[in-house]
């Protein structure tokens, strides 16, 4: 029996050949992103331009403001990521809640400085969703106490009832 004929693969094309289009597609997602950026090659003054107000923002005492207030609305990822680590499952707590109305008002008060409207609206409008689930929450609280029942957090309570804990008291 003869052998059977090798057939050599063919070669990738030559648009494709050792290169990877991710490094253009970064290039394109930064000058999407960052109009100076684009502009930087035709108006290189303009790029520094940008950049030193930028920069020159830093000493600013209101940047600071805005920081401060951009941290405390992250912070509320950070305790949700915590709480739900230690309950084994997604959960949003309370304290959620209070974290996202507080860096929602001081970003407002910030966007009021900077005359930004786009933020002074996205975060006026979330904090009527905040103080609602405040409120949703107080009015549990609330029904709870007059009922006689004890108040705890309300994914306690429906974790308790998953492991079967409070089986007896599902119907109350």
């Amino acid at each position: 029996m003869a052998p059977e004929p090798q057939f050599e693969s063919s070669p990738p094309p030559a648009s494709r050949r050792g290169r990877s289009t991710r490094p253009a597609a970064l290039a394109l997602c930064l000058l999407l992103a960052c109009p100076a950026l684009a502009q930087a090659t035709t108006e290189p003054a303009a790029t520094a331009s940008w950049f030193s107000e930028v920069l020159g923002k830093v000493n600013s005492p209101w940047f600071w403001f805005g920081m401060t207030a951009q941290f405390v609305f992250f912070m509320r990822f950070v305790v949700q990521w915590i709480v739900s680590e230690r309950r084994r499952r997604s959960t949003v707590p309370v304290a959620f809640w209070y974290l996202s109305l507080v860096g929602s008002l001081a970003l407002f008060v910030y966007a009021v400085h900077e005359r930004d409207p786009v933020i002074m609206a996205g975060q006026l409008l979330a904090c009527f969703i905040y103080i609602r689930n405040l409120m949703l929450i107080s009015d549990w609280q609330t029904r709870r106490r007059r009922a006689g029942l004890p108040v705890t957090d309300l994914d306690t309570e429906d974790a308790l009832k998953e492991s079967g804990a409070v089986a007896g008291k599902s119907g109350q």
